[in-house]
């Protein structure tokens, strides 16, 4: 039987958005959307010790730790993504996301880095193993999902927690006019050096990964 409160990690670049329509048009007013208060900013360490009774889901932008003690028993999720792919995914977005007032976006758009040197920017550079989890038992959520398998994921995670996510619903892709995403992707020696910046995430996202296949 489902808990009686779901709690959804959205690491960004990572399917989150399209769930998060699923997520609305089943919970309506009981879902509380937490954005804007995410770990790239002031309120990292933001912790939250209750939740309004009617509350039935949380979905968003946060580490962990914001809602551990609120709600001690909730059903936690959340989707990884390969820590390569999401800094690709991400370094196109913030090229052309509006700014809302996010100092680390303003310093994207300010400086305008190649990815390398954007994969070094230390929130970045660890941004699933650190920035995201860090200090996190990974084995305390109920389900973890792989945006490389997300259809087949959505309907496991339905049927365990009671959802009715569309695993064929996909918004907020980055789309690039003159396609030097696909021109990165297929330059071997790049995409080696950005696996050898993100050696850190890459290895946290590996291990999660062979946790939850055993």
């Amino acid at each position: 039987m489902p808990k009686p409160v779901i709690i959804s990690l959205h690491l960004p670049k990572s399917g989150g958005t399209s769930m998060r329509i699923s997520l609305e048009r089943q919970f309506g007013e009981r879902a509380r959307f937490d954005y804007g208060r995410g770990p790239l900013g002031p309120d990292i360490d933001l912790v939250e010790t209750s939740l309004p009774p009617h509350i039935a889901l949380v979905h968003g932008h946060f580490r962990p730790a914001r809602y551990l003690a609120a709600v001690p028993d909730a059903f936690w999720f959340t989707f990884l993504r390969h820590p390569v792919d999401l800094l690709i995914s991400m370094y196109f977005f913030w090229q052309t996301m509006p700014f809302e007032g996010q100092d680390l976006h303003r310093r994207f758009l300010d400086e305008q880095p190649e990815i390398e040197a954007f994969a070094t920017w230390p929130r970045i550079q660890r941004f699933s193993s650190e920035t995201f989890f860090g200090g996190h038992d990974m084995g305390r959520f109920d389900f973890i999902g792989f945006h490389e398998t997300r259809a087949d994921d959505m309907v496991r995670l339905n049927t365990l927690a009671g959802l009715t996510l569309d695993p064929g619903l996909h918004e907020n892709r980055t789309h690039s006019r003159d396609d030097p995403r696909a021109a990165l992707v297929a330059n071997p020696v790049r995409m080696a050096r950005l696996h050898d910046l993100l050696a850190d995430d890459v290895r946290f996202y590996e291990t999660v990964r062979a946790t939850r296949a055993a």
